[in-house]
């Protein structure tokens, strides 16, 4: 897609999200036009490296951000969970269950049987109307979630068979050094700017973002694999499970899910 082309795609579909935009609504155009902003400056970076065949489609994109921006503390954030970025989907899962985020509630990620419901007090299946109360908990409690790639770097073989599941992985420091720098960090350098810091919780695999002084504080995970699937629901596994439910306990949110029950 040529370039002027693509850029007024992009703007038709900002155009069509902020319809739905909350009552701040110079903020939260500020927000998602820093988004495309980096949308389109990643995109050009993969069509440099001939891999534009890759990129996520702009709507996937603005939902996400869109639900990031919905479900962030209306206080001060207390535990704070920086991760790699969203899964992608295809068209079609996009169409009828939005996108691969865990703020989605019609989207299931292992995410919930692996960190939360275990760290917040609820062992028990999950479903779009249980994760739809748990995400407005999770709120309530002072619990967020920053990628930091602001485009998906996994999940490409849902799309097509032929792809490979991280395509990107190349170009993947220059991706998030891209959505780091030129969005994500002002709104990490907000929150860590509040009267009572977070509890940080960060995946390893991206920590090398972070400066030193909250990286050397901060709470460290893996992602689950096949390497460590076997231990890392056990209490001496010192990147899963049990260290998630640590830093929920050093927030002091942990069983937020239980009391939000008890308050109903």
């Amino acid at each position: 897609m040529p370039e002027e082309s693509a850029f007024l795609s992009s703007s038709r579909v900002l155009m069509s999200f902020e319809k739905r935009a909350p009552p701040d609504l110079c903020y939260y155009r500020a927000t998602m036009e820093s988004v495309q902003r980096v949308y389109n400056d990643v995109r050009a970076l993969l069509c440099e490296k001939d891999l534009g065949h890759y990129v996520e489609p702009v709507e996937h994109v603005f939902e996400v951000e869109c639900l990031r921006r919905k479900y962030r503390p209306d206080g001060d954030v207390k535990l704070l969970l920086i991760a790699e970025s969203h899964v992608r989907v295809s068209p079609d899962c996009f169409a009828s269950k939005g996108s691969g985020f865990i703020y989605q509630h019609h989207y299931y990620t292992p995410w919930w049987h692996d960190f939360i419901l275990p760290a917040f007090g609820k062992r028990q299946p999950t479903n779009p109307e249980k994760r739809l109360r748990w995400l407005e908990c999770l709120k309530f409690s002072g619990f967020w979630l920053l990628d930091v790639s602001l485009l998906s770097l996994s999940g490409y073989h849902k799309v097509d068979r032929s792809w490979p599941r991280r395509p990107l992985d190349g170009l993947r420091e220059e991706i998030i050094k891209v959505s780091w720098g030129c969005h994500v960090k002002d709104i990490f350098d907000q929150i860590m700017d509040q009267g009572c810091p977070p509890v940080v919780c960060a995946f390893e695999s991206i920590s090398f973002v972070l400066p030193w002084a909250t990286k050397d504080q901060a709470t460290i995970v893996k992602f689950k694999g096949r390497g460590n699937a076997p231990v890392f629901h056990s209490l001496d596994y010192p990147y899963g499970t049990q260290r998630f439910c640590d830093a929920a306990r050093k927030a002091r949110i942990e069983a937020c899910f239980l009391e939000s029950h008890s308050r109903n």
